[in-house]
This record gives C-alpha cells, sequence and structure tokens, in this order.
C-alpha cells in the first residue's frame, strides 16, 4: 500500500520487479478522482491518494 499525503504534488515510486516482484493495482482512491498508474515498475500517485499493490500471477 501507498500513499500520497501532499496537497499539491504528483508523486513516481519506482517499485522494481527484481525487488518487489511483478505488480499490479488491486485498487486505488484519490480525492481529486485522478488516476493511479502503475508502468514499467513506476507508480505514478496524483495528490492525496492511496493505491493497494497486488502480486501480478499472470
Amino acid at each position: 500500500m501507498l500513499y500520497n499525503i501532499s496537497e499539491t504534488d504528483e508523486k513516481q515510486v519506482e517499485m522494481s520487479a527484481e525487488q518487489y516482484g511483478p505488480l499490479k493495482v488491486a485498487g486505488y482512491l484519490s480525492v481529486d478522482g485522478g488516476e493511479v498508474t502503475l508502468e514499467d515498475g513506476t507508480v505514478t500517485l496524483p495528490s492525496y491518494s492511496v493505491v493497494v499493490l497486488v502480486e501480478d500471477s499472470r
């Protein structure tokens, strides 16, 4: 689970598959309706958002 509690700043977090295994977004919530994305191991969180990541067992 990752949080961005910044009032104004989008944040990016590196979640490499080598360190954390393959991940996917199980769900997210953002105050302003912005989308949380996971692309190439980088999670992008808009301000005031939370995301739940789970193992991608495909």
